[in-house]
């Protein structure tokens, strides 16, 4: 998704893209040391190593401003972003109390001596979402979704 982002930013042909979708950022750098791919898109910390010893050269974050010392797409003139987000989900019909219990677990885990830790490791930001603005969130992260899809005329 972030590539034809890119892509219709750069107000190139988006249904010229060729994608290889790979399942990791071991893969991704792989396809990228084969020849096999000109680019790799994955999370930072899949590629911190290969951009610490120099055998891949980073052209941007997508977040809305440079991390890790990266500029972001946006600051290099591109009208596009993308969070890499992660979210915790249950199934359908559980009762009001077991919403909450789950909900109040998951918030005492991301106030975690631990979790801290693990996102200064993995050079990840923390950003909890839960209720309206999670729903908010979604929504708008299904609306980009859908007119990409749409874009590169993946929808049935």
């Amino acid at each position: 998704m972030l590539a034809a982002m890119i892509v219709r930013s750069l107000r190139l042909d988006v249904t010229a893209l060729k994608y290889l979708p790979t399942s990791s950022g071991k893969e991704a750098l792989d396809a990228l040391a084969s020849g096999k791919a000109s680019v790799g898109i994955s999370g930072y910390s899949e590629f911190s190593t290969a951009i610490a010893s120099k055998s891949i050269v980073t052209l941007g974050v997508s977040s809305a401003k440079p991390l890790f010392g990266i500029p972001s797409l946006r600051s290099q003139g591109m009208a596009t972003e993308l969070a890499n987000w992660r979210a915790v989900f249950a199934p359908v019909g559980l009762k009001p109390e077991e919403k909450d219990a789950l909900r109040a677990m998951v918030i005492r885990a991301t106030e975690s001596a631990a979790w801290r830790q693990t996102l200064l490791e993995n050079n990840w930001v923390g950003s909890l979402l839960y209720g309206k603005e999670l729903d908010r969130f979604m929504e708008f992260e299904q609306g980009i979704s859908a007119v990409v899809t749409s874009m590169l005329k993946l929808h049935s």
